[in-house]
């Protein structure tokens, strides 16, 4: 991905944290049904998948009352810092341990393009199933289905 594609990414990404550090009235008024949705849900200890779409454009399934899973729903985006230092260090080859649901991963694919690789571990079985299933359309990525450590 191009430098000017990378500056567009940033760019929206912090739009969505400019969002999600909004006061509480601003974002109820915005987002009504993505703030309460998660609450009442862990109100009733029910969880719930749903769809979210990531800052990026893409679509995923992620779980509501989780933590990760209600950030993405909310506000496309999960740790900030991170996604940012991602999108702009990222080389054509990434590898995404602890891959989760696989947010970053997905981010990595599109930031390496359909000629890069990202290599992504997860080891949790349920975990891996979410990530199986909003990477599949993705060419230019590989789970792995271990824990990685250094």
């Amino acid at each position: 991905m191009d430098q000017l594609a990378r500056d567009a990414l940033l760019e929206r990404l912090a739009r969505h944290a400019e969002l999600s550090a909004a006061p509480r009235a601003e974002r109820l008024r915005r987002l009504p049904i993505r703030l309460l949705w998660p609450q009442l849900l862990a109100a009733v200890g029910m969880p719930w998948r749903v769809n979210a779409q990531t800052f990026f454009g893409r679509s995923m399934h992620v779980h509501l009352p989780d933590l990760v899973g209600i950030k993405l729903y909310q506000y496309g985006f999960f740790e900030e810092g991170l996604t940012r230092a991602i999108i702009e260090h990222l080389e054509p080859r990434g590898v995404d341990i602890g891959a989760h649901v696989g947010y970053h991963t997905m981010l990595a694919s599109l930031l390496v393009g359909p000629a890069g690789q990202v290599v992504a571990f997860e080891p949790t079985p349920r975990t891996r199933y979410d990530l199986s299933s909003n990477t599949a359309h993705l060419s230019n990525v590989t789970i792995v289905p271990l824990a990685a450590w250094m």
